[in-house]
């Protein structure tokens, strides 16, 4: 009889260690998963973010009737995703003030989504600038 216990006790404790180990692995996996999903999240935004500098350049009339696409076909990107983008312009006056002359967005991302984010700064011809931020989810 007590053979029978410590073989019960013995095998529950050994499924309890391989439940823990698999617990642990399980968690290691998600977590490195969620950091390269994030990782691909922030190449495509920067995908997006390159589309539009090379489309506009640095000539500020294209800029100016520029409107910003949150199609995420329009850039190339696989179905599920999401697309926010917010350029602002501004020019730095002689005294060294900044003005902002027109800011354009489109599409909100959610707060605490796990997203990738990239920010360009671009010089224009007449040497005002337009930071560009995109946000993919």
């Amino acid at each position: 009889m007590d053979q029978t216990i410590e073989a019960v006790l013995a095998t529950l404790i050994f499924f309890l260690l391989i439940s823990m180990m698999n617990y642990v692995s399980l968690g290691l996996y998600v977590s490195a998963t969620a950091r390269e999903a994030g990782a691909v999240l922030n190449d495509y935004s920067m995908i997006v973010s390159n589309i539009m500098i090379i489309e506009n350049g640095n000539r500020t009339a294209s800029w100016s009737l520029w409107s910003p696409l949150t199609d995420p076909d329009a850039f190339g990107l696989p179905d599920g995703l999401h697309v926010a983008i917010n350029a602002s312009s501004f020019h730095i006056n002689s005294n060294g003030n900044a003005t902002t002359r027109w800011v354009k967005s489109a599409g909100s991302p959610p707060l605490n989504a796990n997203a990738g984010v990239c920010e360009r700064l671009v010089i224009l011809d007449d040497r005002s600038a337009v930071l560009v931020s995109v946000v993919v989810w």
